[in-house]
C-alpha cells in the first residue's frame, strides 16, 4: 500500500496530467497516514510520512501558482523525492519488524538484509532519476506525449501503450522525429 500513491500519480499523471496525479497522490498519501494513526498498535511510517510530505508539498506549491513543470519535470521530483525518502535509513525495518519477534530486530543479519533490500530500492529510484533527466536533457530521445484535456481514443490507446510497455506506439517516434526535422 506504501507505493499506491506513487503508482497513482503514474497512471493519472499519463492519462490526465500531472496535476491531477500529484493531487491523488497527496489523497492517497494522507488516507493512508490517516488510517495508521487511528489503527491501534499501528504507526506511521517513514515511507508513508515521506510520501504525504512530497506529495502534498509538490500539490501546494503547483497549486499556489509555483513554476510549471513539464510532466518529465514533475515525474523526476517525484522520483528524487523517493529517492531522497529512501535513502534516510533502511525503510523496509519498520515493515520487516511488523512480521518478525523482537528478539530479531536487533540481529545483524536482520538489519543487513534491510540495508540490501533498502539499497536494490534506492537503487531502482536512482535509475528513474536517470532516465528522467535524460529525457529532459538529452534533445534526441523520443518526446513524450503531450496530454490534451480532449483526448481522441488513438491518443488515449497511444498513452496506454507507452503506459504498459514504456515505448512510444508504433509510428509515434517517426513522426515526432520528421515534425522536430530529425528524420
Amino acid at each position: 500500500m506504501a507505493f499506491f500513491p506513487f503508482i497513482t500519480f503514474a497512471v493519472l499523471d499519463r492519462l490526465v496530467g500531472p496535476m491531477e496525479g500529484l493531487i491523488a497522490g497527496a489523497l492517497i498519501s494522507a488516507a493512508l497516514l490517516l488510517r495508521d494513526w487511528v489503527r491501534p498498535g499501528k504507526k506511521p511510517k517513514i515511507l508513508e510520512v515521506g510520501t504525504g510530505v512530497l506529495f502534498g508539498g509538490l500539490a501546494l506549491y503547483t497549486m499556489a501558482g509555483g513554476p510549471t513543470q513539464s510532466i518529465i519535470g514533475v515525474r523526476l521530483l517525484v522520483d528524487a523525492g523517493l529517492l531522497l525518502i529512501v535513502l534516510h535509513r533502511p525503510f523496509t525495518l519498520q515493515y520487516a519488524r511488523e512480521h518478525v519477534a523482537p528478539d530479531l530486530w536487533d540481529s545483524p543479519d536482520f538489519i543487513r538484509t534491510n540495508y540490501v533490500i533498502t539499497g536494490a530500492w534506492a537503487l531502482a529510484f536512482f535509475v528513474l532519476v536517470i532516465a528522467d533527466l535524460a529525457l529532459l536533457y538529452i534533445p534526441w530521445l523520443p518526446p513524450p506525449v503531450q496530454h490534451n484535456r480532449n483526448h481522441s481514443r488513438s491518443r488515449q490507446s497511444d498513452q496506454i501503450h507507452i503506459l504498459v510497455s514504456g515505448t512510444p506506439a508504433a509510428g509515434r517516434w517517426d513522426l515526432n522525429r520528421q515534425a522536430a526535422g530529425m528524420s
